[in-house]
This record gives C-alpha cells, sequence and structure tokens, in this order.
C-alpha cells in the first residue's frame, strides 16, 4: 500500500513539473511574441510573411491574421441564425465571415447578397499588408456589391480584383441641414472661450502621422490662438506628447483636449470655431479620398487650413473654403492660418456658392448605396413596413 502511495505521489509530482514546465515554455513564447509585435515591421517579421505568402499563396491569411478566423467563429452562427437577404461587411476583415455565411445559405436554398464596403487603409507591418491582400484576393470576386469612398479607388478595386462592375462610390459626410444664427456654442462654450478669442479645432485620432505637432509648434506664433484637439481617447500617450510641448513652448493653456460627441452633433458642436485643421502628412492612405472631418469641418462652415495633401488641396483651392500649407512646415501653417482669420468671411462665403454642401450630404451620397441595395435585392427591398429581420444586415 505504502508502495503503492509512493509510487502515485510521484506520478503527481511527474504531472505537475511538467505542467509547470509546459506553462513557463508558454509564457516565454508570450512575452516573445509581445516583443515582436511592438516591432511589428522588423525584418525578421516581414521575411516570416513574405515566406507565407509564397508556401500557402492566398490561403496565407489564415496563418498570418488568425483573428479573422476568430470573427468566423463569433459572427458565423449569428449570420446563420438570422439568415438576412443582404449582409453589408464594413471593411477587410468582415469580408470572409459575409461570404462563407452566403454560401452557407445558398447551400441550404437561401440567398444572400454580400455588399462589400471598404477603403485604403494603412497597414502597422507587412505581416498585416500580406494577410489583408490575400483575403481580399480570396473573397472580394464572390462579392454581389462593392461599395467605396473615391472614384480613383474604385477603379484601382476593380482593376486589382476583376470585379465585373465599377463599384459604386458613397463619401462618409454628413446629413445637410441648416445651422441656427447664431451657431451653438458647442467646442467654444467646452474650451470656456469667449466669442471673440480665435479657436482653431482638429477632430479625430491622433498620432504622429495627423501633424499635430506642426499646430502645437505654431501656437506661439499666433499670440491669443487657442487649439481644441477633438479625439477619441483624450488618455492617448501622443495627446501626453502633444501637451508635455505646450508646456514647454508655455501655451499649455492654449491648448485644449476634449472627447469625441456623438456623430449627429459633430458640425453644430464645431461651428463655434473659427479654423478646421488637417495637417496630416503624405503617406499612401491620405491620398486616396477625403476624410470624414474634412465634410464635418465644411457642414460647420468652417474656413479649413489643409497640408499640401493633394486629395486635400486640389478641393479647398478649387473651392476656396481655405488655405493650404507646406506639409510640417509649421511657418507655413501660421501663415496660412493667420490669412483665414484675416478675413473669416471670404473663406465661408465659398460654402454659399453652388451646391457644395448639398453634394456632399449623406442625404446625396447615400443615393449610389440605395440604388445598389435595390438593384440586388430586386422585390425584396428593405421598406420601413419590414420587420427588423428582412432588413440587410451590417457586420462591422
Amino acid at each position: 500500500m505504502k508502495a503503492g502511495a509512493r509510487l502515485l505521489h510521484a506520478g503527481s509530482r511527474f504531472r505537475h513539473v511538467l505542467r509547470r514546465a509546459w506553462t513557463a515554455l508558454r509564457s516565454a513564447q508570450y512575452r516573445a511574441a509581445v516583443r515582436r509585435r511592438s516591432v511589428p515591421g522588423g525584418a525578421l517579421e516581414s521575411a516570416a510573411a513574405t515566406a507565407t505568402r509564397l508556401l500557402l499563396g492566398k490561403r496565407c491569411w489564415r496563418r498570418l491574421d488568425p483573428l479573422l478566423l476568430d470573427l468566423e467563429i463569433a459572427y458565423g452562427p449569428v449570420l446563420d441564425e438570422l439568415r438576412p437577404h443582404l449582409v453589408h461587411a464594413l471593411g477587410h476583415r468582415t469580408l470572409g465571415t459575409a461570404v462563407r455565411a452566403a454560401m452557407r445559405a445558398e447551400r441550404s436554398g437561401h440567398r444572400v447578397e454580400v455588399v462589400w464596403d471598404t477603403t485604403a487603409e494603412a497597414e502597422p507591418s507587412r505581416r498585416a499588408a500580406v494577410a489583408r491582400d490575400a483575403h481580399e484576393r480570396s473573397y472580394a470576386p464572390l462579392t454581389d456589391g462593392v461599395v467605396t469612398v473615391a472614384d480613383t479607388y474604385a477603379d484601382r478595386l476593380r482593376e486589382r480584383h476583376g470585379l465585373p462592375t465599377r463599384p459604386a462610390v458613397a463619401r462618409n459626410t454628413p446629413p445637410y441641414e441648416p445651422l441656427p444664427s447664431p451657431p451653438p456654442s458647442g467646442v467654444r462654450d467646452r474650451c470656456r472661450l469667449a466669442p471673440e478669442v480665435p479657436l482653431l479645432v482638429h477632430s479625430g485620432s491622433a498620432g504622429p502621422a495627423r501633424g499635430l505637432l506642426t499646430v502645437v509648434d505654431a501656437l506661439p506664433r499666433l499670440y491669443d490662438l487657442h487649439a481644441a484637439l477633438i479625439v477619441p481617447d483624450p488618455e492617448d500617450p501622443w495627446i501626453g506628447t502633444l501637451a508635455g510641448r505646450a508646456a514647454e513652448l508655455g501655451v499649455a493653456r492654449r491648448l485644449h483636449v476634449l472627447p469625441y460627441v456623438p456623430p449627429a452633433e459633430i458640425p453644430r458642436f464645431l461651428s463655434s470655431a473659427d479654423i478646421g485643421v488637417l495637417p496630416v502628412h503624405r503617406l499612401p492612405d491620405r491620398q486616396v479620398a477625403l476624410p470624414a472631418r474634412y465634410f464635418e469641418y465644411a457642414h460647420a462652415r468652417l474656413p479649413v487650413v489643409v497640408s499640401d495633401v493633394r486629395v486635400l488641396a486640389r478641393p479647398t483651392l478649387e473651392i476656396g473654403n481655405g488655405e493650404v500649407f507646406r506639409c510640417g512646415d509649421t511657418a507655413d501653417f501660421v501663415r496660412a492660418v493667420g490669412a483665414v482669420l484675416t478675413n473669416p468671411r471670404r473663406y465661408r462665403k465659398a460654402y454659399e456658392r453652388g451646391d457644395v454642401l448639398r453634394e456632399w450630404s449623406w442625404q446625396k451620397q447615400a443615393e449610389p448605396l440605395v440604388d445598389l441595395y435595390a438593384r440586388l435585392l430586386g422585390p425584396r427591398r428593405p421598406s420601413p413596413e419590414l420587420s427588423a429581420s428582412d432588413a440587410p444586415v451590417a457586420l462591422v
């Protein structure tokens, strides 16, 4: 009995030692993976991504981006249960999940239309870029319709994926609505500024490529001008860097950091400012389409100051609603802001000419999307009388 007990105890101890060793090994692997991901553009990581693509072809996304399979596990059964007539897949990550759900539904005799909504985005690493490219090439040709935000990108998508028709173009714009006079206090009230104090705003994510360091560096040369940054996360590390720089320059009290407001409130919230700025750097994904905040500034009737990124500079110079400065050039940014503050009414009047704001409204931009839905759904086109289960499903 004692010998048996000792043997059982020894076996338990051995299993415990093995489990500890295995846990330590997996923990070390996890820490190593975290360190590698902290520099995702490393040479070894890029070489591994290239080799995986050569070995596995279009199926390499399964190895390079397992999150795509996690999304299938999470959302695939939900789509199977809902049995929608149309799925609107937003972004490249939801594309495969939507297409596979449509294939499963078709095997059971139920037709599901898939609309893929995509735009150009910079990926953080070679690994992510290869995975995205392989995933899109696998499933984009199997969609029933594609929608994007710019004519140039629509042409690129059609050529790249051999699409039978050109993708519909629907820009991400606010709905058109008249602004009350005087405009709501909004951002000015949140910054506790009097009406006569000049105020510029930047709405959107923070990061080195956004060019906000140029704005902060310009504040000492712009006297009593205040800058409000409306960001998704006021605790973002880069916001801390900007605040530190403002403190070094002695202008900390003139830099205001505010959280996002609901999308429907953005134009009204911004309208009490004097200038909307877009000082972004020249990056590939900045050259494709006007960002949503450009249209938000327009619907707030704000003059704009933008960097000389082509997609921003061209409409600004054509319409005359603002000034263009050399990207990263603080002195030229100061010049552009000064020009707008000298005669702001001149730039605001640009929005009164023609139908600029109505063309840049969601009422207008949604028309191609509604036409696409109607073409795909035919007599099943959604209407207010249909139940929620009959309406298109958005997969985001």
